[in-house]
């Protein structure tokens, strides 16, 4: 049976952050632009504008040794096991 995909969602925790595309066992993986960062007391919430547009949360350290800032390109990755997607039940 095929599906019209309605969304895609995920936890910003599993989700990875690279300067360069990732190797590994995670399949699903883009590239994107930071758009913003949202620093909060232990995390930075990182916001990139890629298909799709995701949040990824990094660490202050991560922040600093990735030499992230606006503008940044980076290639994000999750595993298929940490998505969850929703048929639309109108198609």
């Amino acid at each position: 049976r095929s599906f019209h995909v309605t969304g895609v969602q995920t936890c910003a925790l599993p989700i990875s952050v690279h300067r360069h595309r990732p190797e590994g066992s995670a399949r699903n993986t883009w590239i994107g632009t930071v758009a913003s960062l949202q620093p909060s007391a232990d995390r930075v919430r990182v916001i990139v504008d890629g298909t799709p547009r995701i949040a990824a949360a990094v660490t202050h350290a991560a922040l600093a040794d990735l030499g992230l800032a606006k503008g940044t390109p980076v290639w994000v990755s999750l595993k298929a096991l940490d998505l969850a997607v929703y048929p639309n039940p109108g198609h």
